[in-house]
This record gives structure tokens, sequence and C-alpha cells, in this order.
């Protein structure tokens, strides 16, 4: 596997396994640092035509991830981009496999270092109501409902019946997360499909689904009270200082003027009633960042509509797009 030099990386200093001191009467936030090995095949490719990938690499989140560190990558057959024009990881790595007869896998390899991610004491005490100006226009990707979940006259009214009359943006996102919490069930039935699609009909019709289920009506109601809200995908990390990740894991953040996003994890909070004050407002490290938003437009630019949701990477094929499958581990390294 070729190995990516990465020049110039600049890494907050709780990222190089230093952990900023807590604001007083604070414990410090926890750091997890681990080693990623991810394997992408393309089982449903079709033998003699060519392929474009786009595969998510860890993007650097200021104190709360780092960037990839030792970055390596390769595609078998073709070629990948990894690094952008100033040499730093790309958001997306851009692979082009010529038209083959041979099985395609795309490999990586690359050190993460993840913070617990708290929101400030200020923003969870903020009395805040709505967006100036300039924090309208600057979130107002934010705002808008996805291209799979318009907000209809219905979702409006449930929207505007949590906390009526409430105007500071942390009481009524709270409402929003309650009921989220009190109207949601994560359950992934083999026999009913249509869960773990990020899709705000489903949420609110069936009642039961999986983390994009859950953020999906958790951001669309915050959006419909005039909150941002954005979207995040990526896994979580078992406890065991190594193994394999199963799967994927999303989590959202709504903004509060003046104090920034707060990170909540509605699903988590699901399955662990005792963390359901924690997950307002937090997130622990034992998680990686991979994707944030929804309805993509990649770069460079697929030939397909904006993509909803990625999750693992995404792939086309003559414009066509092509599932993948990924075989993802870890190891725990420690920070020196």
């Amino acid at each position: 596997m070729r190995k990516i030099l990465v020049s110039s990386l600049v890494v907050a200093p709780a990222l190089l396994g230093v952990v900023l001191a807590a604001r007083a009467g604070e414990p410090a936030a926890r750091v997890r640092k681990v080693k990623l090995t991810c394997k992408l095949n393309f089982p449903e490719h079709k033998a003699g035509k060519a392929l474009e990938a786009w595969i998510p690499l860890p993007p650097a989140l200021g104190e709360v991830q780092s960037a990839p560190q030792g970055l390596e990558g390769k595609a078998e057959p073709g070629s990948c981009e990894w690094l952008d024009g100033k040499g730093q990881p790309r958001e997306f790595a851009h692979a082009t496999i010529p038209a083959t007869e041979k099985p395609i896998e795309i490999r990586w390899t690359a050190t993460v270092e993840r913070r617990e991610h708290r929101a400030s004491p200020e923003a969870l005490k903020s009395t805040a109501t709505g967006l100036t100006d300039k924090e309208r226009a600057d979130l107002a990707p934010y705002l808008r409902s996805e291209l799979a979940n318009p907000l209809d006259e219905g979702f409006q009214k449930t929207a505007s019946g949590l906390a009526p009359g409430e105007k500071a943006t942390i009481k009524v996102a709270r409402a929003v997360y309650d009921y989220t919490l009190a109207n949601m069930k994560y359950d992934k039935p083999r026999d009913k499909p249509g869960w773990g699609k990020g899709s705000l009909s489903w949420a609110c019709s069936a009642g039961f689904g999986n983390c994009t289920d859950f953020h999906a009506l958790f951001m669309n109601l915050c959006r419909a009270r005039g909150i941002p809200a954005r979207f995040t995908m990526g896994f979580s990390l078992p406890k065991e200082k190594k193994g394999d990740v199963a799967g994927y894991h999303c989590w959202c953040e709504f903004y509060v003027s003046g104090a920034g996003w707060v990170p909540v994890d509605v699903s988590e909070a699901w399955k662990h009633a005792e963390k359901r004050d924690y997950y307002f407002g937090a997130l622990d490290e034992d998680r990686v960042t991979l994707v944030r938003g929804r309805d993509l437009v990649l770069d460079p630019k697929q030939k397909g509509e904006p993509v909803s949701i990625v999750s693992i990477a995404y792939a086309e094929e003559e414009g066509r797009p092509v599932p993948c499958t990924r075989e993802l581990s870890y190891e725990d390294v420690e920070s020196k």
C-alpha cells in the first residue's frame, strides 16, 4: 500500500495526545486514538465496465477529531487521489477504475485521535432566541428541508406544538429531543423494510428505525422551528482495544446563536436511558466522524443526483450508483 505523505499538517494540541485543561469544576475530556484499516469492495460491479468511487476519509474537526495521520491508500486496479491541492487528505478520496474484468478493491489505513465532544456550559444555559441576519444567511443550508424529506403542513403543526410559546433555542431543542425519544423506538426488523434511510415520513408513520431515522426526525423538527441542524455520519468504536467495526452510526448538531453547535445523539440516548441528559450536548470519544451533511454533491461532481446519505462510500458505473461493502478494523494506539 502506497504511503501518502501529508505536508503542513496542523493539529490542535489536544489532538496530539495533550488533553486541554478542563474548565474549573469539569472533568477533562476523554481522548481515544485508533489506527483504522479499511477495505472496500464492489460486488455488483459489472465485468468490463469502468467505475468511479468517492471514499470518505475522517476529517479534521478542530479539537474534537484529528486529521488522518500516516494515511496510506491503494486502489486495485486503477488509481486514487487521496490528497487535495494543498497536500492534505481529501474529504472524499476519488478513485478512477478503468474498464476491468477483475474484482475491484480499495484500501486505506490511517490513525485518528478523537476527543469527547462537550458543548460549553454557556451554550446549554443560553437564553438566545432566533438567529442574527448573518447567521441566518450563513446557516441557510441547515434550515432547508432535505430533498427526500419535505416538511408538510401536518409536520409543521407538530413542530409548532412542541414547547409552544417558548423562544429560547436550547429549550425548544430539548423539547424536540424529548419528543423524538418518546415517539421513536430503536428497532431494525428484517421483515419490515423501510427503516435505515433517514426518512422523515417513515419515522413519523412507523415510529421506529435506526440512527438515521431518529436523527431525520430530530433535525427536521428543529429546522421547522427555525433552528439550524446538521447531520453527521461515521461509526462507533467498540470498548475493546482491538476489533472490527460493524455497520455505521450517525448523530447530529443544532445551532445556538452566539454559542455555536451543540451535539446530540438521540438514538444512543434511547438505547442508554441513563445517559439521556448526557447525549443532549455531548458525544463520547468512542466514535469517528466520516461525513457531514446530506444531499451531497461530491468533488469531482458525480453524474447522478445529490447523494442523500453516504455511510460507507459512493460509486458509479456509467452514472449508475453501485453499492459497496466495507471491512473496517481498528486498534487502540497510545497517545504520546
